[in-house]
């Protein structure tokens, strides 16, 4: 994987950090032995005071409605159940039906919010930024905002193969694809 780094900047004090792209797939490995993956986020984490890749949240209800959807989904015709693509369908269906509920399951028993992927902390904010480039919900220490800065299109491009981590639950780290 082959991107560009975002430089971003405080509009007050001397903050200078980067938003580097890597693909980092989550696994959440429960007691049962069911594994649920899970994404990142960019944010700002307190404890390290920079930008970091944090735990995407999970929101309850947007779970619950792709779980909704796929149950009320009709079945396909018959000429698709005489030549198979219906039943791979249904079975398709069924399991992300499955994934989900176990995705459901995490997001309704977790306690502790998003952690910092690098430090652990759940000390953590998500960061989005604005069309104007600005920071939309994190002001920072200074209290101002944080900027992005127009990618320069001679910079070198950084190539990082993607991370996989495995957690518990809660957010804690029992192991990774680079160790």
């Amino acid at each position: 994987m082959s991107t560009q780094a975002t430089d971003i900047r405080c509009r007050s004090c001397d903050f200078k950090g980067v938003i580097s792209y890597r693909g980092i797939t989550l696994r959440y490995h429960f007691p049962s032995g069911n594994t649920v993956t899970g994404y990142c986020n960019r944010g700002w984490c307190h404890s390290c005071e920079t930008i970091r890749e944090i735990e995407r949240p999970l929101d309850v209800s947007e779970i619950e409605e792709k779980i909704q959807e796929l149950q009320q989904q009709k079945p396909r015709g018959l000429f698709a159940n005489i030549f198979g693509s219906g039943s791979q369908q249904r079975e398709s269906d069924l399991e992300a039906t499955k994934n989900l509920q176990a995705v459901l399951y995490l997001t309704k028993n977790r306690k502790s919010p998003p952690r910092c992927i690098i430090c652990g902390s759940d000390r953590t904010s998500p960061l989005e930024f604005g069309s104007n480039g600005l920071s939309l919900s994190f002001i920072h220490y200074c209290g101002e905002r944080l900027y992005t800065l127009a990618p320069d299109e001679n910079s070198p491009r950084i190539s990082r193969r993607p991370l996989e981590l495995d957690l518990d639950p809660e957010g804690n780290l029992l192991g990774s694809s680079d160790t």
